[in-house]
């Protein structure tokens, strides 16, 4: 995009003035879809490295940090580091120009304004994946009884309401998760074994072309569908976990700390 110094300028401001734009633009967001998967991406960047310490339950030490309120501000970081790497990429101005067009207060909030209408209406992708970090926790337990202090200050906070679940305690919690675990892995295993059936007849000799070909496309499909159990999370196996996720989700909706 080579524009002449008054077309950036003017096309800068148009930007900045014009969320449907900017978010094409800069977010390369055309559709709620576009932005959901966004979001998506973002909450496992906030919880899995940014914020880690703050959200990640695998490397929270005790529930006294557990925060949200550093969320809103790392997203603006995010999306005004898009900004920059737009306008030194497509626009081609230098880095300091780049950053002079967002000293501007108006643009800040313009910037913050994106954040706060993504947080209102997907900010369940976040605490999905924070969630998701604390069931990771207590997979990490072979037994209940080893424990962490943490994992018992987060089932005893207003995160989970025993009152709305059938599971009262951490005994009965990991008694679900190990069970959602041997639920994963039955599905998992049951593909193993077809996909080994499939290449024991592949390695026969004298293999009819056609017949090749049909294995071949079942042992595709085979193989996806391992790949899609491999990347569910546990509570899709498991009823009641997906009741204390649920609940958690609500409890942080409703938190008003976003």
């Amino acid at each position: 995009m080579n524009k002449t110094t008054l077309e950036k300028e003017e096309f800068t401001v148009r930007l900045f003035s014009s969320k449907s734009l900017f978010e094409e633009e800069i977010l390369r967001a055309k559709s709620d879809a576009h932005r959901a998967e966004i979001m998506k991406i973002l909450a496992v960047h906030l919880v899995r490295d940014a914020l880690k310490e703050e959200l990640n339950f695998l490397y929270i030490k005790n529930l006294s940090d557990f925060t949200l309120v550093p969320i809103k501000n790392i997203l603006f970081k995010e999306i005004a580091n898009e900004w920059l790497v737009f306008a030194l990429e497509i626009l081609h101005y230098s880095r300091d120009e780049a950053l002079h067009e967002l000293q501007d207060k108006k643009r800040v909030q313009f910037i913050l304004s994106i954040v706060h209408q993504y947080l209102e209406k997907y900010q369940h992708f976040i605490f999905e994946e924070i969630i998701d970090t604390f069931l990771e926790l207590v997979v990490a337990f072979p037994h209940a009884k080893n424990a962490k202090p943490l994992v018992e200050e987060v089932f005893q906070s207003h995160l989970i309401n025993t009152k709305l679940l059938p599971v009262h305690n951490f005994e009965q919690l990991h008694t679900r998760v190990k069970a959602a675990i041997n639920s994963k892995n039955m599905d998992i295993n049951k593909i193993h074994i077809k996909m080994n059936e499939i290449n024991e007849a592949l390695a026969g000799k004298n293999l009819e072309i056609k017949l090749k070909t049909s294995l071949l496309k079942t042992l595709e499909q085979y193989q996806l569908k391992l790949d899609k159990i491999n990347h569910e999370t546990l509570e899709k196996f498991d009823a009641t976990l997906k009741r204390i996720k649920d609940t958690m989700v609500y409890s942080m909706v409703n938190s008003n700390y976003l």
